[in-house]
């Protein structure tokens, strides 16, 4: 008699469960000597080429670069089967490459390198002298003095007269830089300055102030080159600055038109009163900053300008005209 699906015999017999095998934990490989020889070469190379450091540390980690580098192609899998003539080429390459690449760092980066103290700096500046802003009148100018071979008064700017007082700069006879004042009863009073070293620049571009100022009951004659001032003349007599006669001023001759001196000009002006340091500071840095001027005026010691009735310096004869230079010359 056969038993079907449902009879006791079948019912009772035991289900087996599966039991998962136990799966062993993968260990991580460790790096090969080459691996980490790499990293090490890797992480060196960087911090020899980005961070500054002294002349012996350089060397010391260069040596253990070239060390790791001589290992690296010995047992690298990738060079383990090259000949050893090859190997021997490759250690040649990559320790010249390591040299070369510690001389230009050296070179660079090193305190020990003079190229690393060096310092460039915008210019600024300069600091101002002290004076004060005086009742008078200052002739500020900036301009390039040319040797002119003549044994005479060589004039860049006059006016006045002998009735009014005169005011005059110009080169003397014997070559020295003047500030000259003539007041009404006759009596010359001057400023001056020798040509070259510490003096007056010849044949290149200055910022020049020439001023005369009323202080109290005396009277002040400076020269200002490039921001720094000269040792002033102080007359002990106020004189009436108002009765110069500016109108009969001439750029370039005396009052006669005569007697010029050769110069090139970049700016010219006039104030009815002294400057104080910071103005003074301020002009010698503009003259100097931006180097030779793009365009000035050319007097060659027969060229002359006279002020007009609208206070501008102009000249209606072509020829003794000054001539106006466009680059720098």
């Amino acid at each position: 008699m056969g038993m079907g699906k449902g009879s006791p015999g079948n019912q009772g017999a035991p289900k087996k469960k599966a039991v998962p095998l136990p799966i062993a934990p993968v260990k991580p490989k460790p790096l090969s000597r080459s691996s980490i020889e790499a990293y090490a070469f890797g992480i060196i190379a960087i911090v020899v080429v980005v961070f500054p450091m002294t002349m012996g540390l350089r060397v010391a980690l260069l040596f253990i670069l070239a060390g790791l580098v001589i290992d690296l192609i010995h047992r690298s899998p990738l060079t383990i089967k090259l000949s050893l003539v090859s190997k021997s080429l490759m250690h040649f390459f990559a320790i010249g490459a390591i040299a070369y690449l510690g001389w230009v760092q050296a070179q660079s980066k090193t305190p020990d390198s003079p190229q690393q103290a060096r310092v460039v700096s915008a210019p600024s500046i300069p600091a101002p002298t002290a004076r004060a802003v005086l009742p008078g009148m200052s002739i500020s100018a900036v301009l390039r003095l040319r040797h002119l071979p003549v044994r005479r008064r060589k004039y860049i700017f006059d006016f006045g007269s002998a009735k009014t007082g005169r005011l005059s700069v110009y080169v003397s006879s014997d070559s020295i830089f003047t500030l000259s004042f003539l007041d009404i009863p006759g009596e010359t009073h001057s400023v001056q300055i020798p040509l070259g070293g510490d003096g007056i620049p010849l044949e290149e571009f200055f910022s020049l102030e020439c001023e005369i100022g009323i202080d109290g009951q005396s009277t002040k004659l400076f020269v200002s080159v490039n921001g720094k001032d000269k040792e002033p003349v102080i007359l002990p007599f106020r004189v009436d600055v108002s009765s110069l006669d500016i109108g009969t001023a001439v750029l370039g001759a005396d009052i006669n038109k005569r007697n010029g001196a050769s110069f090139d000009l970049e700016d010219f002006g006039i104030f009815y009163n002294t400057l104080d340091g910071q103005s003074v500071s301020q002009l010698s840095f503009n003259a100097k900053s931006h180097g030779p001027p793009a365009a000035y005026a050319s007097f060659n010691g027969s060229q002359w300008m006279q002020r007009g009735v609208d206070n501008n310096f102009t000249q209606e004869v072509e020829t003794k005209r000054p001539i106006l230079k466009v680059g720098k010359q």
